[in-house]
């Protein structure tokens, strides 16, 4: 909800509520950061005990302004006193408020019930508040508005950046800086009492002056939204994000610092993936991609030239663009031919193009038109090594002419290695240059990643399960929740997952040793037999499971074996139950199952199956609902898809059924939420016209439920 939220960023009248005499205190710095970026509304310094602060008349309280209605109060008191604050602003008709104070909900539960209180005034008052805890608000252009403690003036530009920490916005501020890069807007949402990041997605959505959203988050205060509210953003204006706590230890410090719940990272990079946003690891990559996507417009495809001087750099950019997924594509035989006429003979046309080290400016000039001007380059990385007889800023200038000169639609990024007074001199040139070749390649991979997310058709979920079985299954699960266990019965689950067009081999639960002889009879050797209680989990590391068995003692051995695993389990003897069914020599063992996430909701997975999802751990994560062309790029990120399109001569596995096995599960959680985790593992991807067949299922329940995604 965005509503009332332009009175933080273009108020007309802004209070300081805690103004000190003391130099270099925080509201002193932000009174001197509104003055000095050119504030041109009305600023009331707000403390008791001063008649004048830095020559500016100073106030003991709200109600003693002498003006209507203040559009902005920027609170700097005391955590004890803000509530005060709060209720006199609701008496004077405030607007908004930014508190900058802190200690409230991550210092405690004490702290919590305070801010939990102030929050309610100010909402039932209609007055949008950001913060606790954060270092303020900031509008870079006009009319400009710095509300923020910052010890320097950042620049005015194109960047929306929203950052949940207050000490790192400083830090980003400076960087920022540094790299000659400007803010549209700023905001540091500290604890997000009432400003959240979906909000300020969806307002920078709306900002002219926005081009692309930056965000540093430790938590997600509407998880549930996220994906939603990021997705149709994203269709518009990129959103590059640093998200915290990607391990244990760092979500433990997240928590500890703003007093809110990190979620599991792999489900943050689902929910990241599936709404178009560019995940980064590190301040540095988030503002290299931010250059890029700033100064380039985006590929159209993944082929990429590279220009260079240097063998070993084109090289080195070489190889990381192939290992991200870019291709360096062979030039045509009218570039090359082009090329080798404005390069000397020892200098290389082909693809990276090396014009050796005397290249100059003049050189790099004509060799970069020939690049942009073929049809099957998407973009160009330039690198140059400055040798001691030519300048880089001449190298740099003719790049800056030739895309003034001739407009390109093909981004094109710079690498100027070495002691490189550019990055550090006055000068700001209107295409990204980086310092090392593997930052480029890792920006433009981003900017491809973005543009064909971008591109890609909003896609409505498939509905493959017809109503009726959705009302057996509604009937199974009612059924299965009246009993003790979670878990479900092996031949429920079997029902349930057939009712939404799942197979399974020929199979037969045993409860005894003569009925294990009747079923090798009635199924056929070879046979698979294995444990069928839920109560144990990792049935093969457990020895519970044996496959390829061809005679009746090899059966009669399994079966005795799985009784003992039972038997060390302490599982009960009406729980001892055996699964007996055929043996498939061919096929691809995969893993597809779905978890409830607290803050998400149902998450899909889809990995390498068998022992080897926790020996390799190649899985792919998606939030549900799940459409055909998500589940389809699920499948080509697996590091084991290679297996799934014919291997050392096996058959070519039916893609087209595992995309509609993914959907299908996809509709099963959606459509019955209680199912809290389903765990497919291995279903087998068979030949061409065959559907995949499930060996091994679980499935929980949840018996309280509370789920609050629809």
């Amino acid at each position: 909800m965005t509503k009332n939220l332009d009175y933080l960023f273009y108020p007309k009248s802004v209070a300081v509520v805690g103004v000190s005499r003391k130099e270099k205190s925080i509201g002193r710095e932000i009174l001197k950061n509104l003055i000095e970026f050119g504030f041109d509304g009305r600023v009331y310094p707000i403390n008791p005990s001063a008649y004048a602060i830095n020559s500016i008349r100073c106030y003991p309280n709200l109600s003693a302004i002498p003006e209507e209605t203040i559009d902005l109060a920027i609170v700097v008191v005391p955590s004890q006193y803000v509530k005060a604050v709060a209720e006199e602003a609701v008496e004077n008709g405030v607007k908004s408020m930014v508190i900058i104070t802190a200690g409230f909900r991550e210092v405690g539960e004490k702290g919590k019930d305070l801010e939990d209180s102030i929050h309610k005034i100010c909402s039932d008052a209609g007055i949008r508040t950001i913060g606790p805890n954060c270092m303020g608000v900031f509008n870079g252009n006009q009319p400009f508005m710095n509300g923020t403690f910052a010890p320097l003036q950042p620049l005015g530009g194109n960047i929306g950046f929203i950052s949940q920490s207050g000490a790192l916005g400083v830090v980003v501020m400076e960087y920022a800086t540094a790299l000659k890069l400007g803010f549209s807007k700023f905001v540091s949402l500290g604890n997000k009492m009432d400003v959240n990041s979906n909000n300020m997605l969806e307002y920078y959505a709306k900002d002219e002056e926005t081009k692309v959203i930056l965000a540093y988050l430790e938590s997600f205060s509407d998880p549930l939204n996220f994906s939603q509210v990021a997705s149709k953003v994203s269709k518009n204006k990129p959103i590059l994000m640093l998200k915290s706590g990607r391990t244990a230890a760092g979500a433990r410090a997240a928590t500890s610092h703003t007093g809110a719940l990190a979620g599991k990272d792999s489900v943050i990079s689902a929910a990241m993936e599936s709404s178009g946003v560019i995940r980064v690891n590190s301040v540095d990559e988030l503002f290299a991609s931010a250059m890029g996507f700033l100064k380039s417009p985006l590929p159209k495809g993944d082929k990429v030239a590279v220009l260079t001087n240097a063998g070993g750099p084109g090289t080195l950019l070489t190889d990381a663009l192939i290992s991200l997924g870019m291709h360096i594509n062979t030039l045509s035989e009218e570039t090359q031919k082009r090329l080798s006429e404005v390069i000397p003979p020892e200098a290389s046309p082909l693809n990276p193009v090396d014009l050796i080290a005397s290249a100059d400016a003049d050189r790099y000039t004509k060799s970069l038109k020939i690049l942009l001007e073929d049809d099957d380059v998407d973009s160009v990385i330039v690198i140059f090594v400055p040798p001691l007889m030519i300048q880089t800023v001449n190298v740099a200038n003719s790049i800056e002419r030739i895309l003034e000169e001739d407009p390109t639609d093909k981004p094109v990024l710079c690498c100027f290695m070495g002691r490189n007074f550019l990055m550090n001199s006055q000068l700001n040139f209107k295409y990204p240059i980086y310092e090392f070749p593997e930052t480029a390649a890792r920006v433009l991979r981003d900017m491809y990643i973005y543009s064909k997310w971008r591109a890609t058709p909003s896609e409505e979920s498939v509905q493959l399960v017809p109503a009726k079985n959705k009302t057996a299954v509604k009937k199974l699960i009612k059924g299965a929740l009246k009993k003790e266990s979670d878990w479900v019965n092996q031949k429920t689950v079997q029902s349930i997952l057939e009712h939404y067009g799942f197979s399974f081999p020929q199979s037969l639960i045993i409860n005894s040793l003569e009925d294990l002889i009747d079923a090798s009879g009635k199924i056929g050797f070879p046979l698979v037999a294995k444990l069928a209680s839920n109560t144990i989990s990792h049935k093969s590391d457990k020895g519970g499971v044996f496959l390829d068995l061809r005679t009746n003692d090899e059966i009669i051995f399994a079966w005795r074996s799985i009784q003992k695993v039972y038997s060390k389990a302490r599982v009960p003897n009406e729980d001892r139950s055996v699964l007996v069914q055929k043996y498939f020599h061919s096929g691809v063992e995969l893993a597809l199952g779905s978890s409830y996430d607290d803050q998400f909701g149902h998450v899909l997975m889809l990995g390498s199956g068998g022992v080897l999802i926790e020996l390799i751990k190649d899985v792919i994560f998606r939030l549900v609902p799940v459409n055909r062309s998500e589940a389809e790029k699920m499948i080509h990120q697996l590091r084991s898809f290679a297996l799934l399109l014919g291997y050392r001569g096996e058959p070519e596995s039916d893609i087209g059924e595992l995309i509609s096995a993914i959907i299908r599960l996809s509709q099963l959680v959606t459509d019955h939420p209680q199912i809290s985790e389903i765990d497919m593992n291995p279903i087998l991807a068979l030949p061409k016209g065959q559907k995949p067949i499930i060996l091994d299922a679980r499935i929980k329940l949840a018996k309280v439920f509370n789920h609050s995604k629809p």
